[in-house]
């Protein structure tokens, strides 16, 4: 018969042969678990923001690269814009502002010109006194580009009476001589002969101002005017030239109005620059006259095609639609959610697209000129 106490020492040694078990295969477990945590908290720090997993697995940048219609705007900026994903922004500005086909030349442009004839013009010039000078060059250029039947052309000079006698102050700053009309054709023998600008001689003041005012106010505003001016110097008869330039261009009365400086001094090139500038017109600087005025009135002509009208609509309607889409791309790099990745994609995108608008602005810019150019030839 067995005793109890026999048992004893034999259960002992189980437990406790249990209790080291239980005790290494606690220990290995924890191990693994804590080196796993360890390892995945380094990867998430070292990477990529915990948050932001999403954003940065590769799906959502792919949409910058999504472009069904060519226009390099992505689709899924245009369907937040409202615009349509299959048609190229190009295309749909075309449509929008169809181009017309009638030839530049069919119009007629009155090109007037008006010449400083005031006593500082008898000074030397480049070679001769400047208002010889300056005579010449309107003859040649009155003789070749402006001769053609798309013109018609005026000249006129201020400051003096065509008299070689001294005059008062208050009578030549209200000096104005026509010496031919736009409705006088070249042809007409008082134009075609050598005396033709040289009945006058410079002497008096320079009534810029009020030369211009005056000659504004003979132009139709439902022609194509043009206003050359050539003069050596600022209004010396109180006249405010920025006001009558820009209240000239308000009323509609001149197209455009360029002006050159003649061997002026620098208080009036840089007035006269920003005058003419600021009131989109062309500013020269001692030009040679005659290419000076067939310069003026060539880019007139181009100027006031109706097919450069549409090509500037063009312009300007893409120009929009792409900062538009500018604008909305910037907000999204603003977003401090968004991880550097995605802002240097929307960066990138944002250079395709403007480098995708001016090669388009260059291209009908270019395809303008060559047909401009073409009915030249």
């Amino acid at each position: 018969m067995y005793n109890q106490d026999d048992l004893q020492p034999v259960n002992r040694n189980y437990i406790i042969v249990g209790i080291i078990f239980l005790i290494i295969f606690s220990t290995g477990v924890f191990g693994i678990l804590f080196k796993s945590n360890n390892q995945n908290q380094k990867n998430i720090t070292t990477t990529q923001p915990s948050t932001n997993s999403k954003e940065n697995n590769g799906k959502d940048l792919s949409k910058y690269d999504e472009d069904s219609d060519g226009d390099k705007i992505p689709n899924f900026l245009e369907e937040n814009l409202g615009t349509n994903t299959y048609s190229s922004e190009t295309i749909d500005c075309e449509k929008a502002n169809t181009s017309c086909q009638e030839s530049p030349l069919k119009s007629t442009h009155n090109i007037n010109i008006i010449l400083d004839a005031s006593t500082s013009m008898n000074i030397l010039g480049k070679k001769n006194e400047k208002i010889n000078e300056i005579r010449e060059g309107v003859k040649k250029a009155l003789n070749s580009d402006l001769a053609n039947p798309y013109y018609k052309t005026a000249v006129y000079s201020f400051g003096n009476r065509g008299s070689i006698n001294n005059i008062p102050d208050s009578e030549s700053c209200i000096s104005v001589l026509r010496h031919k009309s736009l409705a006088t054709p070249l042809s007409d023998p008082k134009i075609d002969n050598p005396e033709f600008l040289n009945s006058f001689i410079p002497n008096g003041k320079s009534p810029v101002s009020f030369s211009l005012d005056q000659i504004s106010k003979t132009l139709n505003k439902n022609e194509k005017n043009l206003i050359i001016v050539i003069v050596d110097s600022l209004d010396d008869c109180n006249g405010d030239i920025k006001r009558v330039v820009t209240e000239i261009r308000k009323n509609n009365l001149a197209g455009k109005i360029n002006l050159a400086t003649y061997f002026a001094n620098e208080d009036a090139n840089i007035y006269l620059k920003e005058v003419i500038e600021s009131n989109e017109g062309y500013f020269s600087q001692n030009p040679d006259i005659e290419e000076f005025i067939k310069f003026s009135a060539k880019n007139f002509i181009q100027e006031s095609w109706c097919k450069n009208e549409s090509i500037n609509k063009i312009k300007n309607c893409l120009d929009k639609k792409y900062k538009s889409a500018n604008s909305y791309l910037n907000d999204q790099k603003n977003n401090r959610n968004i991880s550097e990745e995605e802002r240097v994609k929307i960066t990138n995108t944002q250079s395709i697209m403007s480098y995708f608008l001016q090669t388009n602005i260059r291209r009908y810019q270019s395809s303008l000129e060559e047909e401009f150019n073409n009915y030249f030839k």
